[in-house]
């Protein structure tokens, strides 16, 4: 897991009092690194990934958020390269990947906004087409909170769940 906005202390006190602190697999499983400056459109970047993944030989790897990733922009062009270079990656190591997209700015049209739900990614298009699934966490009222879920690539189906988010446990439960 792999945190590119906070400081190694406040990222490590959320993981503890989160869910994941309290299952066995995960604490003998996780790895937890954070850092300000993984740019996946650089070789170093690049290179500071692969001399992960091959030391840590991990089933999963997370990033936290993909947007800071790129030193370039979020233009289509950015964007794939990035993307290439880690499905050679995941080729390779047979890893699967998961990362934080943050949903871009409403936009705001003559006839009232234009939602896309699931697709509302931030930067290009290239996300949106290159992902297999995406998860949506939106705001609802307090604290509740709608889970919705767009799978692609050869099964295309969506899913939309209303859940209940306890920050007292940092849980979420099915409404």
């Amino acid at each position: 897991y792999i945190q590119l906005e906070m400081p190694v202390i406040p990222f490590h006190r959320r993981l503890k009092n989160s869910v994941l602190s309290q299952a066995k697999a995960v604490q003998d499983n996780l790895f937890l690194t954070t850092e300000f400056w993984l740019k996946l459109d650089t070789e170093e970047g690049r290179s500071k990934l692969l001399d992960a993944v091959e030391q840590i030989k991990p089933d999963v790897v997370i990033i936290d958020p993909l947007y800071k990733c790129t030193l370039g922009g979020e233009e289509y062009k950015d964007l794939s390269a990035i993307y290439d270079h880690l499905d050679l990656m995941m080729d390779k190591y047979g890893f699967s990947l998961i990362f934080t997209a943050q949903g871009r700015k409403t936009q705001i049209i003559p006839s009232g906004m234009v939602d896309l739900g699931d697709q509302e990614l931030r930067g290009s298009t290239a996300t949106g087409g290159w992902v297999d699934s995406i998860l949506g966490l939106r705001r609802m009222e307090g604290t509740r909170r709608k889970l919705t879920g767009t799978l692609r690539h050869g099964v295309t189906d969506t899913f939309e769940l209303n859940i209940e988010y306890d920050p007292s446990t940092s849980l979420y439960s099915l409404v």
